[in-house]
């Protein structure tokens, strides 16, 4: 019904002509097709733009942004609506905007950095689960600060601050036994009428060796991902991250109120410390804290969670990162079922 529109019910009504029997095989050469239906479905908010409202669907518009699709499920999810006051905003704003940044390709042209393709259905689960391919699509971790959820984007930051005391005692870990040698990506082929699809298996650059000699192999869905470019570069990324297991655990002066997960910092200790631990690190986890007395020098304090990252988990230069992928476009030219040869027979 007409009244169905923009209730989440797509209707197609189809009118196929299979032709005479004589023909059918040239228009049909197996069976009745399989119908793909390729187009916009659901229009989204974008908190970029002034001129939509959250609360006015009218003036939302399609897009295939995965930060504002991620955001779309969390504020239209039928069980956990998240309203604009639970929300950071500008987080996403942000995230929005590095999706949409341009990308260079080998073949030329340019590509979005993070776009999705496909259906997320609510189904059981915490809606902060059931969005995991979205954020996965586009390389980013969900953050809550003070009550709000916002984006951590997959992309480089700039250090936040410099930390160079700890008040507090210094822990510190390497690598975990079950760290992965190899991922296998799996995604979504727009040329190839949205059908899944494999990339090559990648072994990670700079990944322990194996105590069996054997990859240790973490498979990674991006279902939602809909071209090989960007699933090698969401690929690369995880992989990057994979082997960055190192985590430190320090209190740091009130100069670290400010800091946020997700946020980057730049680790300088003295030494016999600093040899060992500085570096560049992501906030895992941010825990304020206060000393009522002050015994120790600082009335206000930060309990930080680090993990070691660095810029060159996001490097990629098309050149030579990019991976060779055949994806035929696809023809729907038919050629006609040619006639058997002359027929020759033998009695005897």
């Amino acid at each position: 019904r007409t009244t169905d529109a923009g209730q989440g019910n797509t209707i197609i009504w189809l009118k196929m002509r299979a032709g005479k029997t004589e023909e059918r095989l040239q228009r049909w050469p197996n069976a009745i097709p399989i119908i793909d239906v390729e187009g916009n479905y659901s229009e989204v908010y974008d908190p970029r733009d002034p001129s939509q409202s959250l609360d006015d669907p009218s003036t939302w518009g399609f897009s295939g942004n995965a930060a504002l699709c991620a955001l779309d499920c969390l504020t239209q999810n039928p069980f956990r609506p998240h309203s604009e006051e639970f929300l950071d905003l500008d987080q996403w704003r942000d995230a929005a905007n590095v999706a949409d940044e341009a990308v260079a390709l080998a073949a030329g042209g340019t590509q979005p950095r993070y776009q999705v393709g496909g259906i997320v259905t609510f189904a059981n689960g915490e809606i902060e689960q059931i969005i995991q391919p979205l954020l996965a699509a586009q390389a980013a971790q969900l953050v809550r600060v003070g009550g709000k959820l916002g984006i951590s984007p997959g992309k480089a930051k700039n250090s936040a601050a410099t930390i160079t005391d700890s008040l507090g005692g210094l822990g510190y870990s390497g690598f975990g036994e079950d760290v992965a040698t190899q991922i296998r990506a799996s995604y979504s082929s727009n040329p190839r009428g949205g059908e899944a699809a494999e990339l090559a298996p990648w072994d990670i650059p700079g990944a322990p060796t194996p105590v069996t000699g054997l990859p240790n192999v973490r498979s990674l869905d991006l279902g939602l991902v809909p071209n090989a470019q960007q699933a090698q570069r969401v690929r690369n990324i995880a992989g990057y991250r994979e082997i960055q297991q190192a985590q430190l655990q320090l209190v740091a002066p009130s100069s670290a109120l400010s800091l946020l997960p997700g946020s980057w910092v730049t680790v300088d200790l003295p030494e016999p410390y600093g040899s060992r631990f500085d570096g560049t690190y992501e906030v895992q986890s941010a825990h304020p804290m206060m000393d009522p007395v002050g015994e120790n020098g600082a009335a206000l304090r930060c309990a930080l969670t680090l993990r070691e990252i660095s810029t060159a988990v996001y490097d990629w230069t098309p050149a030579t990162d990019e991976e060779p992928v055949d994806d035929p476009s696809f023809s729907y030219e038919r050629t006609s079922v040619q006639p058997p040869g002359v027929i020759s027979t033998q009695t005897g």
